[in-house]
C-alpha cells in the first residue's frame, strides 16, 4: 500500500466533485431517433464530426431560440438568474498529460452560430494540441497548483456569480462515452445543464440525458429541450452532414 498525492487532473476533479453537491440537481432520460443524421454522418468523408459536436451545436441553436437555455443561477449580490447572450459550450475530452489521463474541455462560445467542421476542429485540437497551445488545459493546471484554500474558495465565488463560469468554461456541458458502449446517468457539472448519450444504434435510435440546475429549469422544459435537439439534428444538422460535409 502506499500514499499518492493528487495530480492536477484528480485535484480539479475532487473541487468539482465538491461544488457540484449544493446544485439542486434533477435528471431525465428520454429516447431519440436520428436515422437521417446517422446515415448523412456515414456519408461524411473522414474525419467526421464526433457525436458530441453534434449535440452541442444542436442546443447551441436550441439556446438561441429559447431564452431559458441561456441562463445560469447566481446569488451574488443576491439570488435571481443571469440571462446570456448565447449559450456556451464545454465539451469535455480525454487527454494525456504528464503520464496521466486527465479530463481537460473545449469552450465554443456560440456552437449555434459555428460549422460543425469548425466546432469538430477545436475539439480535436483541445485533444491532441501542447499545453502551451491549449489555453483551457493552460488554465486548469494553473489554477490546479493553487492550495486548496484558495482554489475552493475560487471556484465558489466562480458560480456564485455566474459569469466567469460562463467565461472560462461555459454554460453547459457536453460528455458522452457512447462510443465505448456506455451511458453517463448522472453528473459533477457546476454548470445549469449537463448532456450525455449513449451508443446510437443502427436504426439512430439513442438514449439522451440531461440533468439540470432546477432553479433554472423544471422538468418538463427539460424534455422539451432534449425533443428540440432531436429536432435540429435531424433537420438543419442533417441537411449541414449531406450538405457541406458530404
Amino acid at each position: 500500500m502506499r500514499w499518492m498525492r493528487f495530480s492536477p487532473g484528480r485535484r480539479m476533479m475532487a473541487d468539482v466533485s465538491s461544488a457540484s453537491l449544493r446544485m439542486p440537481r434533477a435528471i431525465i432520460t428520454v429516447r431519440l431517433h436520428l436515422p437521417q443524421a446517422l446515415a448523412a454522418r456515414a456519408a461524411c468523408a473522414a474525419p467526421r464530426p464526433p457525436w458530441p459536436v453534434i449535440f452541442a451545436k444542436a442546443f447551441g441553436m436550441l439556446a438561441r431560440e429559447r431564452p431559458v437555455l441561456r441562463r445560469m443561477y447566481a446569488s451574488l449580490p443576491w439570488p435571481g438568474l443571469v440571462e446570456l447572450n448565447s449559450a456556451a459550450a464545454c465539451i469535455l475530452v480525454e487527454r494525456e498529460h504528464g503520464g496521466e489521463t486527465l479530463v481537460s474541455s473545449a469552450r465554443i462560445r456560440d456552437p449555434g452560430g459555428e460549422a460543425l467542421a469548425a466546432i469538430a476542429h477545436r475539439l480535436a485540437s483541445a485533444k491532441t494540441a501542447p499545453p502551451a497551445e491549449d489555453p483551457a488545459l493552460r488554465r486548469l493546471l494553473r489554477f490546479a497548483r493553487l492550495p486548496w484554500f484558495l482554489r475552493r474558495p475560487l471556484l465558489r465565488l466562480a458560480i456564485m456569480t455566474a459569469l466567469p463560469l460562463h467565461r472560462y468554461c461555459g454554460s453547459f456541458v457536453v460528455s458522452a462515452l457512447g462510443g465505448q458502449g456506455a451511458l453517463i446517468l448522472d453528473s459533477t457539472s457546476v454548470m445549469p445543464v449537463f448532456l450525455s448519450f449513449g451508443p446510437i444504434g443502427a436504426d439512430g435510435g439513442v438514449e439522451a440525458v440531461i440533468a439540470f440546475d432546477h432553479r433554472v429549469m423544471d422538468g418538463a422544459e427539460a424534455v422539451r429541450t432534449l425533443r428540440g435537439m432531436e429536432a435540429m439534428i435531424e433537420g438543419p444538422l442533417a441537411s449541414e452532414l449531406a450538405g457541406g460535409l458530404a
